[in-house]
């Protein structure tokens, strides 16, 4: 008789996957992207107009929900590199300041992120078609 298959820890494509599904609506989710450096992943993106859905932010994690402009996230003239003591030691973080809102930590650092890895795939040669 074949032994019964050990269970396996889930990837993080698939971790990341259940964690979007509890940040944007699952029929939401298009494409997990990963960047080779570092080795962590980018985020869920869904290009094009998007159908109507309920947005469910998490009361503790989340202040207010707003729109930006995906060119002014992407330019690199928004983006800030600021620095705070805590606990005895320098903390490096991003930020995007945009109107009275201000984006920063993960957030800012996942955009700039995304920001480096279009110009990146923009920069790569391109295989020729023949």
């Amino acid at each position: 008789m074949p032994k019964p298959a050990r269970p396996t820890a889930p990837g993080p494509e698939a971790v990341e996957l259940r964690r979007s599904g509890e940040d944007v609506a699952p029929e939401l989710l298009a494409e997990i992207s990963t960047l080779a450096h570092p080795p962590r992943l980018l985020g869920v993106f869904r290009a094009g107009e998007l159908p109507p859905f309920e947005l469910r932010p998490d009361a503790h994690e989340v202040d207010e929900v707003f729109e930006v402009p995906l060119s002014f996230l992407l330019d690199p003239h928004n983006h800030q590199r600021h620095s705070r003591v805590f606990e005895g030691q320098t903390r490096w973080f991003y930020a995007i300041p945009y109107r009275d809102y201000y984006i920063w930590g993960a957030t800012a650092g996942m955009l700039v992120n995304l920001y480096r890895h279009l110009c990146y795939l923009e920069a790569s040669p391109r295989p020729s078609v023949s």
